[in-house]
């Protein structure tokens, strides 16, 4: 077959999206090198500052102040912890709901692409089904 030639219009605008993919490459490229720099200033930052209270606190009797300390980071680990594992339950339940309600429109699709495949017989939330267990 005989390649059909492209007319003016359609050459520049496949011009014009060459173009644009190379600009927004760029772009991404600029991006990644200026996050690479935020995280390295915000890392370098931290160690200073952390050298710093080392250096202050170095050859000087800290106890009653650390005591202090273990009972306040005590509470703070215990709050950080139980808010980190809410955090988890909530994402994993909305997860879950998100799956559940793609879950039709994900089998019709599957049927249309390849109607004879078998199916993984998870359940329509994502679990495994209870007689693989």
């Amino acid at each position: 077959m005989a390649k059909k030639k492209q007319s003016e219009a359609e050459m520049q605008h496949a011009e014009t999206m060459t173009r644009l993919e190379h600009r927004f490459e760029l772009c991404s490229q600029a991006i990644r090198v200026v996050l690479a720099m935020v995280y390295a200033t915000m890392y370098g930052v931290i160690a200073w500052l952390t050298y710093l209270s080392i250096e202050a606190l170095a050859g000087k009797d800290t106890e009653a102040l650390i005591l202090a300390d273990v009972k306040i980071g005590w509470a703070v680990s215990l709050t950080a912890g139980f808010a980190g594992y809410a955090y988890a339950r909530r994402e994993r339940r909305l997860r879950k709901t998100t799956v559940q309600r793609l879950q039709a429109r994900i089998r019709s699709l599957e049927q249309q692409i390849a109607p004879g495949r078998s199916t993984s017989n998870l359940t329509d939330m994502g679990n495994t089904n209870p007689e693989d267990k």
